[in-house]
């Protein structure tokens, strides 16, 4: 992957990192199942201002539930690296949609 991590590749590289998570949510951060996307690429790559736009109730620092409908409209709405992002994104997303109503973004 060229934009998400896992957690094994940020170990050491600082807590400015968002966490997707698939599924339910056991209240544990750092997952060893999520991924990772850092917060420079988040906020540089416009993705944090579409999260803003389309997602009902985004959170920048707490948890975020967002649902297939709202990420449908952050992909149509993505443009540039925040499209390239969305994109990487989109078989993840989409497995995540199977398991539950919604996938989990954690904040900084």
């Amino acid at each position: 992957m060229r934009y998400f991590c896992t957690k094994d590749q940020i170990e050491g590289k600082g807590t400015l990192w968002h966490e997707f998570v698939s599924g339910e949510w056991d209240e544990r951060f750092w997952g060893e199942d999520s991924l990772y996307l850092s917060d420079e690429l988040l906020t540089g790559s416009g993705l944090k201002k579409l999260l803003r736009e389309n997602v009902g109730d985004y959170d920048y620092y707490g948890e975020t539930d967002v649902l297939p409908e709202e990420w449908e409209h952050v992909t149509q709405n993505a443009e540039g690296e925040a499209a390239e992002i969305a994109a990487e994104l989109a078989e993840w997303a989409a497995d995540a949609f199977e398991k539950a109503d919604c996938f989990k973004i954690l904040g900084i």
